[in-house]
């Protein structure tokens, strides 16, 4: 995967993930959390791979 598709795949999760916010402050943090832990997955994937 090159940087061009991994921006893509990265807006398009954020953009997804935009859809489900929550007016519960306590259910919104763990949405907030998923994401965040996804993007530290996908960092660290990255790392691993090159």
């Amino acid at each position: 995967m090159n940087d061009e598709q991994l921006h893509f795949f990265q807006n398009w999760f954020q953009h997804h993930v935009f859809t489900f916010q929550e007016p519960d402050p306590l259910h919104q943090r763990s949405l907030d959390m998923k994401e965040e832990h996804t993007f530290r997955v996908c960092a660290a994937i990255a790392r691993i791979g090159v």
